[in-house]
């Protein structure tokens, strides 16, 4: 793991628009990043400024490959309160990255090992994970993932 900085801004908005530009600046630097990304109240305004300015033309997600980080054990992955069901709402759908681009894994499998198996092998074909957005989370998130 290789931690760049750790910046402390002075409010949730300030955070995210820093956050934003971050996910930004490393897609311009590397269009095929490989970008992780959670669910949950900390990331929202992040996604929601992302969405904002791919939708002003500011970046391209053509290349752009997304990984979600954690999903709720046995919970079916139609369910609303999925994980997936966040990121396809927030991230997935308004960037139009294509189902191609958007590793995932069934959270509901029969074989939970042979569906991490079969998670780790695509991230090993890709090169590993480039970036991860996630939050801190009132209930120790971040320490969980």
């Amino acid at each position: 793991m290789h931690i760049r900085h750790i910046h402390v801004e002075q409010n949730y908005e300030r955070m995210s628009q820093d956050a934003a530009n971050f996910v930004i600046d490393a897609i311009a630097k590397k269009p095929d990043l490989v970008l992780c990304l959670s669910a949950g109240d900390t990331p929202t305004r992040t996604y929601e400024i992302l969405v904002e300015r791919y939708r002003a033309g500011h970046f391209r997600t053509d290349a752009l490959t997304v990984v979600k980080l954690d999903e709720w054990l046995n919970l079916p992955s139609m369910h609303p309160d999925t994980c997936q069901a966040y990121l396809m709402e927030r991230v997935i759908e308004p960037l139009n990255i294509g189902r191609a681009r958007f590793v995932s894994f069934n959270s509901d499998a029969h074989d939970h090992v042979q569906e991490c198996c079969e998670v780790e092998g695509k991230l090993g074909y890709l090169g590993g994970i480039d970036l991860t957005v996630s939050g801190f989370g009132i209930n120790g998130n971040l320490g969980k993932n």
